[in-house]
């Protein structure tokens, strides 16, 4: 008779007993709903990120020129805070390190160094600072815009073009400079400020700089202070919500931790701020990176899974996120290794995330391989000059002055 045998595949030497094959099928049943609870577990663990988009860098605003007694000391207290970014430079490693400049750093503050002596920008970018925003904090890009302002007092080497310009000078190959101005109405003298002329003038302003100076290659791009008064309905155009989408992307610097916390980890914050409801706001104001202050989440960490939510849930919307370090006091080299220490723990917390900024088209960039943001278009922005607000009587909104209590701004 003819014997069928099974393919060698299928031949089984020694059975096992049904015991064994029970019990082997079970467990591996059990170890994979265990698997499945363990995972789920942790995607349901409040600010638990999974492959979470990482912060795009870390901020400084460490204002030498803001200590007391700076006129008397700006020689050792300059040369003390241009070690610090030494320093912080080293401690950043390959995560990008951003810092924040006043105006008189470019020309007015002379530091001797080493027996040279240069302006405190120039000896920053010599010593390795790559990345900075300059605090031009006034109202008009060129005295030709002194006439939409409400103090209406203009100088032609005070403007935000002729004080960029002085620092675009210093500008080595590998610099990047973003253009930063001020909304706070309460920031006085009023040539400090947009917060009396309105966002429709300070958007006009915006383009017309952003034009002049895109074809600068350092010229990075611009930043508002703050978030808060930016968006405040005092100051803002409700007409300008619809096109938001054809104007310049730009940073703001925001010092509200609200929107990182909420009214769960800190319920002295409304509920409505969430990073959800910051997205929305952000994507109105043509905003695509979010310099948030940070310093707090590095001293109390039970709030640094909050933070990592909140870097995600921007970055999943095409917003990134950098680390604001805010302290001046640390200019000090009695206090460089707190600073030196809040540095570190960002770089670690950036490490510790993976992910990456999905692309946004709420804005238009204004370069396409912008270092500071991540993964916006790649097609070449349309002339931002078509963009500009009309600044005819009927559109403008009305100028009235501020009733707000002042505060003399250490960079005007």
């Amino acid at each position: 008779r003819t014997i069928h045998t099974r393919p060698p595949c299928l031949q089984q030497t020694e059975p096992k007993p049904r015991l064994m094959i029970f019990l082997n099928s079970h467990k591996l049943q059990i170890y994979g709903v265990a698997l499945w609870w363990w995972s789920l577990s942790l995607l349901s663990i409040p600010g638990f990120v999974v492959n979470a988009a990482k912060p795009v860098g870390i901020h400084l605003d460490i204002e030498v020129h803001s200590l007391t007694d700076w006129n008397n000391h700006h020689q050792d207290w300059g040369n003390e805070w241009l070690d610090l970014m030494v320093k912080l430079d080293v401690a950043s490693g390959t995560v990008p390190l951003t810092v924040d400049v006043a105006m008189q750093y470019s020309t007015v503050v002379m530091v001797e160094r080493n027996g040279v002596t240069k302006s405190l920008a120039d000896w920053a970018l010599e010593l390795g600072i790559r990345h900075v925003v300059l605090m031009a904090y006034r109202d008009y890009g060129t005295v030709e815009d002194c006439p939409q302002t409400h103090h209406e007092d203009c100088g032609a080497t005070d403007s935000i073009e002729f004080h960029s310009q002085d620092l675009m000078n210093l500008a080595r190959p590998n610099t990047t400079i973003k253009i930063g101005v001020e909304t706070n109405p309460t920031a006085l003298p009023d040539k400090v400020n947009f917060g009396v002329e309105g966002e429709w003038y300070m958007e006009h302003v915006l383009e017309t700089v952003t034009e002049h100076f895109l074809p600068t290659p350092q010229f990075e791009g611009l930043v508002v202070h703050d978030f808060e008064h930016a968006t405040d309905t005092s100051f803002t155009n409700t007409s300008l919500r619809d096109t938001a989408s054809s104007r310049s992307c730009r940073s703001v610097w925001m010092w509200d931790d609200c929107y990182v916390l909420g009214d769960v980890s800190k319920p002295s914050c409304p509920a409505t701020k969430t990073p959800e409801s910051l997205v929305t706001i952000a994507q109105q104001y043509s905003i695509d990176n979010i310099i948030v202050n940070a310093r707090w989440f590095f001293v109390l960490e039970t709030y640094r899974d909050d933070l990592k939510r909140f870097v995600d849930v921007l970055g999943k919307n095409g917003i990134s996120v950098e680390l604001l370090l805010a302290d001046y006091s640390w200019s000090r080299e009695i206090n460089h290794a707190t600073a030196v220490d809040h540095v570190e723990k960002a770089v670690a917390f950036i490490n510790d995330m993976t992910g990456s900024v999905t692309e946004a088209f709420h804005c238009v960039p204004i370069r396409s391989d912008n270092p500071v943001t991540t993964n916006m278009p790649s097609s070449t922005p349309s002339s931002i000059t078509s963009n500009i607000p009309s600044l005819t009587p009927s559109a403008a909104p009305s100028v009235e002055p501020s009733s707000k209590p002042s505060l003399v701004p250490s960079s005007s």
